[in-house]
């Protein structure tokens, strides 16, 4: 490993703007005198955060916060395992999901020193010539820097993150299909679209960048990053075992006012194993204090060396890749905060965005995956960062991550606190309201439910079934490795309700919100009578199209009675379609940001 991290190299394009970037980077590192917290602030802090848990009832968390390579205080807080009351302690292992894409950036940085290779070279001229877009401008023009960006314009689907693909499916196999398969909703670099297949994609391209013999991208991070950097309690969920559960915190939800239990290994493993590099890592806050020194650090190790062999491609990471706000005109409304501060995200590019806290520049980016949220600030200027983590998702959850996390950063700012142990547990956020779907027995089908059977294809999308349940004689869906739904009809003919069933329950069931897909059916002209051959996914405005490959059912006869059947409603203004939406939105509303997909 030595060998290949050896000696930095001129960068042959752009040296000049990369060394002054860079410089600057290290430049505003060397500022700010304060940041240092005193043994009464860390305290203050350990008393704020118990009393926001203590009255969100929030199950588990982890806080870690560094300065200026001194870890100032790595604690976890709460229950791991409410059945054991197990205790979370430093080193518990939560899932991060998206903060995985800080790693991938670092290790394509690694990869691409002492190659003739830069951010911005066409990733066509390197890959074999099955890796392909659809479209020929993508082709000859996309680059890693746009990839890790968001900016390449293909759409990003969000069923599949929830479903899965099968185990069968190989990971290179997955990525070749999803490049052809991504439908173009922008020119490239005109606009932000977070893609997490995208970042899957990136995962492979670093299989491809290690040589001969080929190795896989958990090995490459564990080499390359893990390993040097001592992070011996990081890895990734799909490697996670059932007697490694006692080192993790257990996720939850709240249903009926109870914590109920969510499979972790299912929930995160099966959603993740092809798009390793969108989201796959799970860490302690230990670990995440020593990956926050090596970030504040420019990229140092613990003995003061640089990790990666041209420090210059690690400096890139930190540039401002996406920083023209238009493409986040859409996302992000520039007007008077809605706190007494300034909290809002600018740009984005290689795993992290760009951001102004109180006026204090932030780079930072939050990881969903089940029902794990996480979030990771870097004040740069202050030479100070911090990493927090909570096992439950609803709203009172949610509430505590972000409250503990701008507490904890206004003290670290010099900043006067703008909550505090009295107004925290009153403290609800712009974004707590609740969204619900009822289920009721109003609304039968337009057809003899045996008219949907069938297979359904799409490239690149995992297969699905369609079947009646024998034992609720209602009609069930299957998709990818675990997705199994419940579908409901509504008042639109054709159109069901889809309810997350098995290992997604908790995204229908949860008290504080519910989610339920929206899958319509329909039947072509030329198709056989009375049958139907497509299956409509959202989003609705530009659904995923699929096409019936063998159908189970049989015809049906114009006026026929059917027997009634439960049905779908909204409270959302009487709406019986709901758009499927997913966990990093609702992690990042809570941060106030940038609606992302699901990690």
């Amino acid at each position: 490993m030595m060998e290949a991290l050896k000696r930095p190299r001129q960068n042959k394009l752009g040296v000049s703007t990369s060394l002054v970037l860079f410089s600057l980077w290290l430049l505003s590192l060397l500022g700010g005198a304060r940041a240092v917290l005193t043994a009464e602030q860390l305290q203050e802090l350990r008393r704020f955060v118990n009393t926001t848990l203590q009255c969100k009832g929030d199950p588990a968390f982890a806080l870690s916060i560094v300065h200026d390579g001194n870890v100032l205080l790595s604690e976890g807080y709460g229950i791991a395992d409410l059945e054991t009351q197990r205790e979370v302690t430093s080193s518990t292992a939560f899932p991060i999901g998206s903060l995985t894409k800080g790693f991938a950036a670092v290790l394509l940085a690694q990869l691409l020193a002492g190659k003739n290779i830069t951010w911005t070279t066409p990733i066509t001229r390197y890959l074999d010539q099955s890796f392909r877009f659809a479209d020929d401008i993508l082709n000859k023009e996309v680059s890693l820097e746009d990839i890790l960006s968001h900016r390449t314009g293909l759409e990003s689907v969000l069923l599949p993150l929830f479903m899965g693909w099968p185990e069968n499916k190989d990971r290179t196999e997955v990525i070749r299909a999803l490049m052809k398969g991504l439908r173009t909703k922008a020119p490239l670099r005109t606009s932000f679209s977070y893609n997490n297949y995208l970042y899957g994609l990136a995962g492979v391209i670093a299989e491809q960048l290690s040589g001969a013999p080929r190795r896989s991208w958990e090995d490459l991070i564990a080499q390359f990053i893990l390993q040097p950097l001592r992070l011996a309690n990081t890895g990734f969920v799909q490697d996670v075992q059932e007697g490694d559960l006692g080192g993790f915190a257990f996720p939850y939800v709240k249903i009926g006012g109870e914590k109920r239990l969510v499979d972790m290994i299912y929930t995160t493993a099966k959603q993740t194993m092809h798009l390793a590099a969108a989201g796959a890592m799970y860490s302690t806050a230990d670990d995440m204090a020593k990956w926050l020194n090596f970030l504040i650090s420019g990229g140092k190790d613990e003995s003061g060396n640089f990790l990666v062999g041209d420090h210059m491609l690690f400096g890139d990471i930190f540039n401002d890749h996406m920083h023209n706000p238009q493409p986040f005109s859409s996302v992000y409304s520039f007007s008077k905060p809605s706190y007494p501060f300034e909290d809002y995200s600018h740009s984005y590019g290689f795993g992290w965005l760009d951001a102004r806290y109180r006026g204090f520049r932030k780079i930072w980016h939050s990881g969903s995956i089940s029902t794990y949220m996480a979030v990771l600030y870097i004040f740069p200027h202050m030479r100070t960062g911090l990493f927090s983590v909570t096992s439950s998702n609803d709203g009172d959850s949610a509430a505590a991550l972000y409250s503990i996390t701008s507490y904890a950063s206004d003290l670290l700012l010099g900043e006067r606190t703008w909550l505090n142990e009295s107004t925290v547990c009153d403290f609800k956020a712009k974004w707590s309201q609740e969204m619900q779907v009822n289920f009721l027995s109003e609304f039968n089908s337009s057809r003899p439910l045996e008219a949907y059977v069938g297979t359904y294809i799409a490239e690149p999308w995992p297969t699905i079934e369609v079947y009646v349940n024998e034992t609720d004689t209602m009609l069930h869906m299957t998709m990818g490795a675990i997705g199994h739904l419940l579908l409901y009809p509504t008042a639109h003919a054709d159109t069901f309700l889809g309810k997350y069933l098995d290992y997604n329950f908790y995204l229908s069931e949860s008290d504080y919100f519910q989610m339920a897909a929206t899958i319509q059916f329909k039947q072509s002209t030329d198709g056989p009578t009375n049958i139907v051959d497509t299956l409509l996914l959202p989003p609705e405005n530009s659904p995923m199209i699929y096409r019936l490959l063998t159908a189970q059912g049989g015809t049906w006869e114009t006026g026929t009675v059917l027997p009634a059947t439960e049905c779908a409603t909204m409270t959302r203004s009487g709406h019986p379609q709901l758009q499927s939406i997913n966990l990093l939105t609702f992690t990042v509303f809570i941060i106030n940001i940038i609606t992302f997909a699901t990690w």
